[in-house]
């Protein structure tokens, strides 16, 4: 017998003909209401056009925004590394993960609270190149609000450049954050708290390796001109050739490997060394910059 899922209150509410398109929009989500009826009817009663669930009882409706993001930040004092994640959900959604660490010194001493705020300003740069106009921000650091609200006092750089942050872009897009209990068995941000641990983890055989060489290569991409997601180069060596999508394909094959997405890259410029059998790739992702360093013979 066909089943018709109705959701009242989660993602994106309407009338479902599977599980799996209504699990996505309740999954997770808080105070979700769903409910599976045998009619088209009867699920479109439940869903109601005056708020209420198809009985006397009114349901507060909650605010479904285009995107629905969670957010986390960790710190390992060991190794002095903060670091950022999210999950975040589009309009059709499409699941996107990120996870990012950093040692940068004037952050350090912010311990984790340097990444929440990472987290949250990148969420909504994707939510705002996406197009969205609301987001929803879902938590379980209390700063993460109050300083957007301004209930915090932001006393240090780094909250009072958030404060100006959230000021800037809350004219383009709609800001709905969530707190959530940390560790209360919520399934994405016990998620996001375990890539914000990952990114961590994985350090020091992805960004480590790569920062540490834009000092050896200080200078020598300048006057090179920076791409967005191409590269525009052919050679030929020891009779291999490479041409440019070749070159991409072995950058966007290391980035991958990393654990990253290829739409954080805002722009990245292509150097080749002939002499020693290399590419170089220095790559800005907005919020970082790094040099990826491949030897050609892996690719033969």
């Amino acid at each position: 017998m066909a089943k018709f899922y109705a959701v009242k209150r989660g993602r994106r509410e309407g009338i479902y003909t599977s599980w799996d398109e209504c699990k996505k929009q309740v999954n997770g989500f808080t105070n979700a209401l769903y409910k599976s009826f045998p009619t088209y009817e009867e699920a479109k009663s439940f869903i109601g056009t005056d708020g209420t669930s198809g009985s006397s009882e009114r349901i507060g409706v909650e605010q479904i925004s285009d995107i629905t993001a969670y957010i986390d930040g960790s710190y390992d004092d060991r190794k002095k590394l903060y670091s950022y994640a999210g999950i975040v959900f589009l309009k059709n959604s499409e699941r996107i993960e990120f996870f990012y660490a950093d040692s940068d010194s004037e952050l350090i001493d912010l311990r984790n609270v340097a990444g929440e705020i990472k987290a949250a300003m990148h969420v909504i740069d994707l939510a705002l190149n996406e197009g969205a106009k609301s987001i929803d921000i879902y938590y379980d650091y209390a700063g993460i609000e109050n300083w957007a609200n301004k209930s915090w006092k932001a006393k240090n750089f780094f909250t009072q450049k958030y404060v100006e942050y959230i000021e800037a872009v809350k004219s383009k897009i709609d800001i709905y954050f969530k707190k959530v209990k940390s560790h209360s068995g919520n399934k994405y941000n016990d998620e996001v708290d375990l890539l914000a641990k990952k990114a961590i983890d994985n350090y020091e055989v992805t960004n480590k390796t790569a920062t540490s060489l834009i000092g050896e290569y200080a200078g020598i991409f300048d006057g090179l001109s920076a791409t967005k997601k191409s590269v525009n180069l052919n050679f030929i060596t020891e009779n291999e050739i490479y041409d440019s999508d070749k070159i991409y394909g072995i950058f966007k094959e290391k980035w991958k490997s990393s654990g990253r997405k290829l739409k954080d890259i805002n722009e990245f410029k292509t150097l080749v060394d002939i002499e020693g059998r290399q590419i170089l790739f220095k790559v800005n992702t907005g919020s970082n910059e790094e040099v990826f360093k491949f030897n050609l013979k892996e690719f033969k």
